[in-house]
């Protein structure tokens, strides 16, 4: 018979692989002010991925949040879905986060979810 611990560890793991997710952007990508999404689309609300053109129609928003200096910084944004990654790709939103969190090619990153629609970002530095 198993342990109650040996469940909660089974459980704990379970639940820790469904709130994040890590992916390894690509120079090239990261260049162009974006984290490729696709092997982890299914992370996401299926309502926060917009067309590939945003006059054809955004998804949901998303808050991504990170911490940098010490204190958080957030942005909102969708997913374009022809391209599968955040939308919002300026100073303000993915070109920024790539900056201040100093991320380089084949980096590994987590995108842990906080809620619904608030994911965080943080360079694993393991």
């Amino acid at each position: 018979m198993n342990s109650p611990t040996f469940l909660f560890n089974i459980s704990e793991k379970i639940f820790m692989s469904l709130k994040y997710r890590t992916v390894e952007p690509k120079q090239e990508g990261l260049n162009n002010g974006n984290i490729q999404l696709t092997k982890i689309i299914d992370f996401f609300p299926i309502d926060s991925i917009g067309a590939n053109n945003k006059v054809l129609g955004v998804g949901k928003m998303l808050t991504i949040q990170y911490k940098t200096g010490g204190r958080y910084k957030s942005f909102l944004t969708d997913i374009d879905g022809g391209h599968n990654f955040f939308r919002a790709r300026g100073i303000d939103g993915t070109k920024g986060l790539i900056s201040d969190l100093d991320i380089k090619g084949g980096d590994t990153i987590k995108i842990i979810k906080v809620s619904p629609y608030v994911y965080e970002i943080v360079k694993d530095i393991s």
